[in-house]
């Protein structure tokens, strides 16, 4: 019991449906790695006495509580003056922290103004936690309190980057220490796209993995997330990733790093072979070009990208043929192909994508229902065209044309099953 976490997630925006709360996950992820129980979750409202009473129920059921929230100048910001009131502390400021905040207020050509000052309240006795990318430190308190077993209180900002950077330096590495027999777990986490979760899920389940392997899915649309861990040591895990690899199929396995997206490994392997990129792109509408230039460094690989929805703009800009256009019809592979050699030449780059078709909610029709998407591409040495069925919602299908698109393009670089489709 002692070594276990409970999590106290506040914010009244979060129980009224204003928020998703993503701080949950994202504590739990981490805690997860480096082999720390998480065993209650408990959101309450920006409510002084609700916060007071998650405190005192948590607190017999873990020896660390993480809050996330309630720390900032707001008068709906509550967490330190529950903290205080749940541990019998007065709040006290820090001189250190408040002059902290006075430098970061008039960095941003601000003063500091009476509510921020709060940001430099602590019930006494607090560890300071700094909070290098925002304005309100964190702090850490531990005692008996309420009649209750001794129990640590780490009370973080509810902006997800400031927390996680505090949780990594601070929060985690604290809990580390204080319990010494905590094993971490060995993992890695396999992303695919291409293949369904269902289908993905039957083929690692024929791999016969060993009984120590622990496997956690997260489908993360169009992408699938697979953690893969162990206790029982590298070389164990190693022999699991080739067998989920033999299984599945590698060429479906675009990244083996949990920060890697399929655009950043697609601008990392086309400055790896001095390869450029350009687009043309109709029912995705700059989509494939924002993920691209999403990736820092960018710049090296994409040429650029026309957004050429209407027919006009097809003609025009692309110079694709007229007659091919009235009678194929713009979502087809004929002028899907025109539109990436059109992109090629109007960039001179090496290679071109063009996505055409249609993402709904109408338009559709039986012969090309919505969902119905072609993929051009055109290379120094080849040129190729797909034909997709996606049927869902015009933001999925836009999506899944976008990612499927940038597959082509690593399948070709990586000299995997060019002539592939996502299944």
């Amino acid at each position: 019991m002692k070594q276990s976490v409970a999590l106290l997630i506040i914010g009244s925006e979060l129980l009224d449906g204003r928020v998703a709360d993503t701080n949950s996950a994202l504590i739990c992820e981490l805690c997860a790695d480096a082999g720390i129980p998480v065993n209650s979750i408990v959101t309450v409202a920006d409510s002084e006495q609700s916060i007071i009473s998650a405190l005192e129920f948590l607190s017999a059921r873990a020896g660390y509580i993480i809050i996330s929230g309630g720390i900032g100048p707001t008068t709906d910001d509550l967490t330190r003056e529950a903290v205080a009131a749940f541990s019998g502390r007065e709040l006290i400021p820090d001189k250190e922290s408040h002059r902290a905040l006075i430098k970061r207020y008039k960095k941003s050509g601000r003063k500091l103004d009476p509510a921020g000052e709060k940001q430099a309240l602590f019930p006494e006795g607090s560890v300071i936690i700094p909070n290098t990318t925002g304005t309100a430190p964190g702090f850490r308190l531990s005692g008996a309190f309420a009649g209750k077993e001794s129990v640590t209180i780490f009370a973080l900002p509810g902006v997800p980057s400031e927390l996680k950077l505090m949780l990594n330096e601070s929060v985690l590495p604290y809990i580390r220490e204080q319990e010494k027999q905590i094993k971490p777990a060995l993992t890695k986490t396999l992303k695919f796209f291409g293949i369904p979760e269902s289908l993905l899920c039957s083929k690692i389940t024929d791999a016969n993995l060993p009984d120590h392997i622990m496997l956690s899915y997260r489908a993360n649309f169009p992408v699938i997330e697979l953690k893969v861990s162990t206790f029982a040591g590298t070389e164990e895990l190693n022999g699991a990733l080739n067998q989920i690899r033999k299984s599945v199929g590698e060429e479906f396995i675009f990244s083996e790093a949990p920060e890697l997206s399929l655009p950043a490994v697609v601008c990392s392997l086309l400055k790896d072979k001095g390869y450029t990129l350009a687009t043309a792109e109709s029912c995705t509408g700059g989509l494939i070009g924002k993920l691209i230039t999403d990736i820092p460094g960018s710049s090296g690989c994409f040429k650029g990208s026309l957004v050429t929805y209407s027919n006009e703009a097809k003609l025009k800009l692309l110079s694709v043929n007229e007659e091919v256009l009235k009678d194929k019809g713009a979502v087809s592979a004929e002028v899907a192909e025109q539109m990436a050699g059109g992109a090629q030449k109007a960039f001179n780059s090496d290679l071109s994508l063009s996505v055409t078709g249609i993402a709904g909610p109408s338009g559709g029709s039986e012969e090309k229902p919505v969902g119905t998407f072609y993929i051009g591409f055109v290379a120094t040495d080849c040129s190729a065209v797909f034909n997709y069925k996606f049927p869902s919602e015009r933001k999925r299908v836009r999506a899944f044309a976008a990612y499927a698109a940038l597959d082509v393009v690593r399948r070709y670089l990586l000299k995997l099953d060019f002539d592939h489709k996502p299944l």
